[in-house]
């Protein structure tokens, strides 16, 4: 009885020595871990922790029972597959080196489970918060299973105690993470509120001090274009470029601090897709660009016509911008998705990096030489004001999708 009391305190032991590394990185390194930074100091602190596990074993039928898997798993699926490998690797390699008659199970098992880790960890981020601990809690159990039915049944209470640490190990770290994930949102968030109110105020002041000042001079020198001479026209046209881009950017700060009065009514999208088609079909020929659609009918929604006009076709417009080739497409679908409207607007431009999509949508961030980055801020606004989402794929020379989700109106409701 002492020494299996004497096993189960190396495994709470070993519970201690997992949970410190996490608590360690945040305290280091903040949000790193969400963005997938420093990968090669999430790899060693998850290696390091794992052959710490392997140090200090609890020896069962010739088992070597630890909690290295939950270091690895978390350092897979949090980290990427690059911080994967630096752990996995070395933490392998050094299980081998204690040999055994366990070891080629032991190496199996690993293996296995960390392969599966591997597999999810490209998608794993995209799982809601409770489901990311639910899956971390079934890899661990996974892992441990085959080692579980290796082992003789007179082990019982030992193999029981091990089975609940692993969970309880794993779901206490992922629980960290992710109540470290939510917190550092909610800052990011604040945070953005804050400039949004900043670009409000701003925008307040610059209608009134500059937009009416600059309608004036532009009307004047309009006038004054017809009575110069061939000469000096080429330089009075580019000063009237020079105005109308002005005015488009403090029309960007108007439409985001002061968006036009809702006039909410039930309406299908696809009206509204095929307007914006027709509309944007001639900026889009200019550019060597083809306007798709592919809708259904019947998509009825209860929002503002007009802004979700308006915020289709700064997405449309972003898209055709978007593509840098002699030719591309923009691809409009809007179809119903259960109890939702889902819309995509897909481009076959230059396509972003994980970086530049991790700031869409942020105050002043935007990845055109010209433009003040409040098109898409206004888009997203609007998009949430109608209790909907906006959401971005892309990846480098592979284009980008906006897909933006409305409640949909069923037709019960509208009779």
């Amino acid at each position: 009885m002492e020494l299996a009391e004497l096993e189960i305190r190396n495994l709470l032991l070993h519970l201690l020595i997992v949970l410190l590394p996490v608590l360690l990185y945040f305290t280091v390194q903040g949000d790193a871990v969400y963005r997938r930074k420093h990968q090669m100091l999430v790899g060693v602190l998850g290696g390091t922790t794992a052959m710490l596990c392997l140090s200090l074993p609890v020896k069962i039928d010739n088992v070597l029972w630890d909690l290295r898997m939950i270091p690895l798993i978390l350092a897979v699926v949090y980290g990427g597959w690059r911080a994967g490998l630096i752990a996995a690797v070395p933490a392998l390699l050094y299980r081998a080196q204690l040999g055994g008659g366990s070891v080629w199970l032991e190496l199996a098992a690993g293996a296995v489970s960390l392969g599966i880790c591997f597999v999810l960890a490209r998608s794993f981020l995209r799982f809601a918060p409770r489901q990311r601990i639910l899956l971390c809690m079934l890899l661990s159990f996974l892992s441990f299973l085959p080692l579980g039915l290796a082992v003789n049944a007179s082990h019982l209470d030992l193999l029981l105690v091990q089975g609940a640490l692993h969970i309880l190990g794993i779901g206490i770290c992922s629980y960290l993470i992710e109540n470290k994930i939510q917190t550092l949102l909610l800052h990011r968030e604040l945070a953005n509120k804050e400039r949004l109110n900043i670009i409000s105020e701003l925008a307040a002041v610059i209608a009134h001090e500059v937009k009416n000042p600059l309608t004036v001079v532009r009307g004047f020198l309009q006038l004054a274009l017809g009575s110069l001479d061939e000469k000096a026209r080429p330089a009075m046209q580019i000063a009237l470029t020079e105005l109308d881009r002005a005015n488009y950017i403090i029309s960007d700060y108007l439409n985001f601090a002061k968006p036009r009065p809702e006039s909410i009514q039930v309406f299908d999208v696809a009206d509204v897709v095929r307007h914006i088609a027709m509309v944007m079909g001639a900026f889009g020929t200019l550019r060597g660009v083809e306007i798709r659609t592919d809708c259904s009918e019947g998509l009825l929604v209860n929002a503002d016509a007009g802004q979700l006009q308006q915020a289709l076709m700064n997405l449309v417009k972003n898209g055709i911008e978007a593509i840098a080739e002699p030719s591309g497409t923009v691809t409009i679908q809007a179809f119903l998705q259960g109890e939702t409207v889902l819309l995509s607007v897909r481009d076959t431009g230059v396509g972003m990096s994980a970086e530049q999509l991790r700031r869409m949508g942020t105050p002043f961030y935007t990845t055109k030489t010209s433009g003040t980055g409040l098109g898409t801020m206004v888009t997203r606004k609007i998009i949430e004001g109608m209790k909907g989402t906006l959401t971005f794929h892309s990846a480098p020379g592979l284009g980008t999708e906006a897909v933006v989700k409305i409640p949909a109106v069923l037709v019960k409701e509208v009779v």
